[in-house]
């Protein structure tokens, strides 16, 4: 348990010193980056990384107020989706 806890550790330290990237951070993009046009339900995308819809909607949130991004309307419900430029945004 140890030796995953510091793993855990030093990937979220070496990321955020290498991208300012958090680990939670590169876990969305990273779904994302797989999505089809790289937009996904928010449902699915929290099903996908192992989190709870309002965990991944208040860390979206975080995401979008940490600088300019781009938000995606849809008529399907709340989406997110990733643009070429790695920004996270909200439809």
């Amino acid at each position: 348990m140890r030796v995953r806890l510091r793993l855990t550790y030093e990937m979220n330290r070496q990321l955020q010193a290498d991208s300012k990237l958090s680990l939670p951070d590169f876990d969305v993009l990273n779904a994302l980056r797989y999505a089809p046009r790289g937009q996904k339900q928010i449902t699915e995308l929290a099903a996908g990384i192992g989190w709870e819809r309002s965990r991944l909607s208040h860390h979206l949130r975080r995401l979008e107020s940490r600088g300019p991004r781009r938000a995606a309307p849809s008529d399907v419900g709340s989406t997110c989706e990733r643009d070429h430029a790695h920004r996270v945004g909200l439809g």
